[in-house]
């Protein structure tokens, strides 16, 4: 059994970015993520604001690097009826998820920080009534580490949270269909190549690059309850916006 400052349930965008933080600043941490390493990520692309890499320091790609994807920067917000049309000089990158968090990954170790990989959270260590650390496991093997802190950045899985007894005085509640936000994309091939990216806010409904060939868009909607919910409001939204 290790003893830690603080131990990371998860290794994605948020457990990695934490960890750097602190190991930056000498505290002992390590992580534990379920997937194997270059494997974490439930999404092919992510997406991010050119300007948030400086904003919070984090590590920058470059076209031909594996994790560039591509990038937009003339992107347009949308009236209701979409007849105005107000530029939002707002670049976006596009990344492959599993190979940015493997950069990430690497970025966190780089400054000290510990990660085990294939490591399933099993359950809370407690003493005297507060939790001591994390039982998980590897293969066949039950492993256990202390940890003055433990931090469930486990996403919506919330697996710590909610192992947690119901008296600990901590939420242990699932997320439900109003806790999340659900997106379908279609994708297209335009006969305008130069079409804009636009964002109708009214309707959650945007269209952007779908790849870095021009005329190729996706379309998405985005809303919360259902997938059948988000189905809706995209018929909603061509219902209101006749000449795209």
């Amino acid at each position: 059994m290790s003893k830690y400052d603080v131990l990371v349930i998860g290794g994605a965008t948020t457990g990695c970015y934490y960890a750097r933080l602190l190991a930056k600043k000498g505290i002992k941490v390590k992580v534990i993520e379920s997937n194997a390493k270059g494997k974490v990520g439930r999404f092919d692309i992510v997406h991010m604001r050119r300007e948030d890499f400086d904003t919070f320091n984090l590590p920058k790609v470059h076209e031909g690097d594996g994790i560039w994807a591509f990038a937009f920067e003339e992107n347009y917000l949308a009236s209701p009826s979409n007849k105005v049309h107000v530029y939002a000089p707002d670049p976006v990158v596009g990344m492959h998820m599993p190979e940015y968090i493997a950069k990430l990954t690497s970025w966190a170790e780089e400054a000290g920080a510990e990660f085990e990989f294939g490591a399933s959270f099993d359950s809370f260590i407690f003493e005297n009534g507060k939790i001591a650390g994390v039982k998980y496991k590897v293969g066949d093997e039950i492993k256990e580490d202390n940890a003055k802190i433990v931090v469930d950045a486990s996403g919506m899985a919330a697996v710590g949270r909610l192992s947690l007894p119901a008296d600990y005085g901590m939420e242990t509640n699932k997320l439900g269909p109003n806790d999340m936000f659900y997106v379908v994309l279609r994708y297209y091939t335009l006969d305008d190549k130069d079409a804009k990216n636009m964002f109708w806010a009214n309707y959650k409904t945007w269209i952007a690059p779908a790849s870095n060939i021009p005329g190729q868009k996706i379309f998405g909607i985005g809303a919360c309850q259902s997938f059948d919910y988000a189905e809706e409001r995209y018929k909603y939204f061509e219902d209101g916006v006749k000449d795209l």
